[in-house]
């Protein structure tokens, strides 16, 4: 989004109810029978102190306080008593996208020769096992009632259902152990490099110009670009592109996106002034940007549809209520809706023990600056498991959306309202950041956000390469985690490159932003940073590629290097981010980008000579490959 910090989060699941009563002192005030707590606090030695409802052990809240809630409508004595929604069982706990629609791990004993790793079978062995079977009856062929699935390119595009699997292309579908693993975590995905009049670089005027101080701040006139992506000046709506950001969101562990739709109008709203987009010129303005990511965003859809080798992300979409507009974000929402009725499996959900548990989740921007949302949320679509969205929330209205005292250093959402974090920067006085999260229950976090570069005020940043106390600002943000790990962990942001001196919270340079799609710049090291910081947080164990298995062949457009067979013999291989060629003469490994729409390479080699191939992940290096020059 291109103003102001916004949120994102997920779910309610069960949670302890927070009897809110009107007209009642907050916790921490002085308090007496005339001037109640709120009802989860009691009144002793007249200042407001927790009271937990559940323990008969612990003195309940005050007559007063009592008879306030009735006036309210609100049963204390149910909640006393355990009534009311209840706080979720162990097992219930580990929501998210992993409980229904990741794909399933296949069983070890399904797949003979299981070298590759922890449940990571060989996928060259499976396809030699299987792949050379026919189709079985009703046209399924054995590859995919296997448990496995048949490169696309092999069958020409045909329905894996439909089509026999040749011989050598049947691969094993690699378990995602961040599937079940908590978090599930998440990052901002912006898809407005589009076709738009506006932008002087990148195709169809899609991209700022890149800061000309760099690395130092930007002109203080003009908005530009902090870096240029590796994958060049790009589109939003390429499924190429989409397909190569997939892998490596999986690669990183990233198992859903929110998907920036806050500054878009819905076509039917009558504030969307301006002329139409034209269609071939793209002359139109802000209304072609509209268009132009709303076309993006079905893209990716249909992209994701179409991808069998692993499982995409998940995808929430963030819209904006203007200003205290609901006719507005109900007609934004009915695209919204649209997009999730042609594709229900690719939008995220969270059983949250609520009515709306099964419908796909909506995150609305809403102005939290006005502090009557401390209150409650004023807006709700029914088609939709609404959760509402900002930054800051720790300090806004005096802080009326948290509380701080029931968990001392540390602040949560408070339980009866349904918003999510996305940034926030409150310090304690050692310097730390204040740990701020939603629960999901007393015990249970349920969301956090963390960044990897933080704005500190004015053209202030903490940086992501800046280091104190020994940690990095990542670090610092990623120890208000610690132990107590949520159900949901955003992690921002993946390509926002707006360097902008007039609004500096925006970001100002590539060391004073957030991202970490990889760059020209950088390469890979900050995927590589989050990729490693997600499974330590998953409990995943981390492992460098297995060997690769390249093949060679002379064509007329010079020596062809092919990289590995199919994208399912990549993901096999423990999704490999990079590859280099080294020779005798040139032993130094040079890495470059391992494109998945690009696993044939050219290489320059004399009849005879040696190569040796070798791939990379943010775990570290292969075994090493010889191969000859046909």
């Amino acid at each position: 989004m291109s103003s102001g910090p916004w949120v994102a989060i997920l779910g309610l699941t069960g949670v302890v109810v927070s009897c809110v009563v009107p007209d009642v002192e907050l916790h921490e005030k002085a308090c007496d029978d005339s001037h109640p707590c709120l009802v989860e606090y009691s009144c002793v030695d007249h200042r407001c102190v927790p009271t937990d409802l559940g323990r008969p052990d612990v003195g309940g809240p005050t007559d007063a306080a009592v008879a306030a809630a009735e006036d309210a409508g609100i049963d204390i004595g149910a909640l006393a008593d355990g009534g009311g929604p209840s706080t979720p069982d162990a097992a219930d706990t580990d929501a998210g996208p992993g409980d229904s629609r990741s794909i399933e791990a296949p069983d070890a004993e399904s797949f003979p020769n299981d070298v590759g790793g922890a449940g990571v079978p060989d996928a060259e062995a499976f396809a030699t096992d299987v792949g050379s079977s026919g189709g079985m009856d009703g046209g399924r062929p054995e590859c995919v009632e296997r448990g496995g699935y048949c490169s696309l390119s092999a069958v020409g595009g045909a329905s894996l259902l439909d089509a026999e699997c040749p011989a050598g292309q049947c691969f094993a579908l690699v378990p995602q152990p961040w599937g079940s693993a908590l978090p599930s975590t998440g990052t901002t995905y912006d898809m407005d490099h589009v076709r738009e009049n506006g932008r002087p670089e990148g195709p169809g005027g899609s991209w700022w110009p890149l800061n000309p101080n760099a690395p130092d701040l930007p002109p203080a006139v003009g908005i530009f670009r902090q870096a240029t992506p590796l994958l060049g000046l790009y589109l939003s709506d390429d499924p190429a592109l989409i397909r190569q950001h997939a892998y490596w969101f999986r690669a990183a562990g990233i198992d859903h996106l929110l998907v920036d739709w806050t500054n878009l109008r819905a076509q039917a709203d009558p504030e969307n002034t301006g002329a139409a987009c034209d269609p071939q010129t793209r002359e139109g303005g802000f209304p072609c940007y509209t268009s132009g990511v709303k076309a993006a965003l079905a893209s990716l859809l249909a992209t994701y549809d179409a991808i069998r080798e692993f499982e995409p992300p998940r995808v929430l979409v963030a819209i904006r209520r203007f200003g205290e507009n609901d006719a507005a974000a109900t007609l934004i929402a009915d695209e919204v809706h649209t997009l999730v009725q042609n594709h229900p499996s690719r939008f995220l959900m969270h059983a949250d023990g609520t009515a709306s548990a099964d419908k796909a989740l909506l995150l609305v921007f809403f102005d939290h600056s006005n502090c009557a949302w401390a209150a409650s949320a004023p807006w709700a679509d029914p088609r939709f498991n609404v959760k509402f969205t900002n930054g800051f929330l720790d300090s806004v209205c005096a802080g009326a959306y948290v509380d701080r005292f029931y968990d001392p250093g540390r602040s949560f959402i408070k339980d009866h309202l349904p918003y999510w974090l996305f940034v926030e920067n409150t310090k304690l006085p050692n310097g730390e950041y204040r740990p701020i999260y939603k629960r999901h229950s007393p015990t249970q976090r349920q969301q956090m956000a963390v960044w990897l570069g933080l704005h500190a005020g004015g053209t202030a940043w903490d940086s992501v390469d800046q280091v104190w106390g020994g940690s990095d600002t990542f670090e610092h943000q990623l120890a208000t985690v610690g132990s107590d790990v949520p159900l949901f962990l955003w992690v921002n942001r993946f390509n926002y490159y707006v360097s902008w001196l007039a609004e500096p919270q925006e970001g100002l340079t590539e060391d004073k932003s957030s991202s970490f799609e990889p760059t020209e710049t950088l390469g890979f090291e900050r995927l590589g940073r989050v990729a490693r910081a997600m499974a330590t947080l998953q409990g995943r164990s981390g492992t460098s590629p297995g060997a690769p298995n390249p093949t060679l062949a002379r064509t007329a457009a010079g020596l062809q290097l092919t990289l590995a067979a199919s994208l399912g013999e990549l993901v096999a291989l423990r999704y490999p981010l990079e590859y280099a060629v080294t020779t005798t003469a040139e032993p130094t490994p040079i890495w470059q980008a391992l494109e998945i729409s690009k696993l044939t390479v050219s290489v320059n080699a004399a009849s005879g000579s040696p190569l040796v191939v070798h791939l990379r992940n943010p775990w570290g290096e292969s075994q090493s490959l010889a191969v000859t020059a046909p």
